[in-house]
């Protein structure tokens, strides 16, 4: 069995977990309605939709 580099396997792992982070936060949204009401807010102001904080 070939020898595994840690430093290889290091990056991997914290990109997994980052990506599991990530995912948890992105299940929060409601994507479809958002979508919509940005692409709503578009058509009525025909500018463009700022981020509010």
């Amino acid at each position: 069995m070939p020898k595994l580099n840690l430093l290889f396997l290091i990056p991997i792992c914290y990109y997994r977990q980052k990506a599991k982070l990530m995912a948890g936060e992105i299940s929060h949204y409601d994507a479809p309605i958002n979508t919509a009401t940005l692409l709503e807010k578009l058509a009525e102001t025909k500018q463009p939709v700022l981020r509010t904080l």
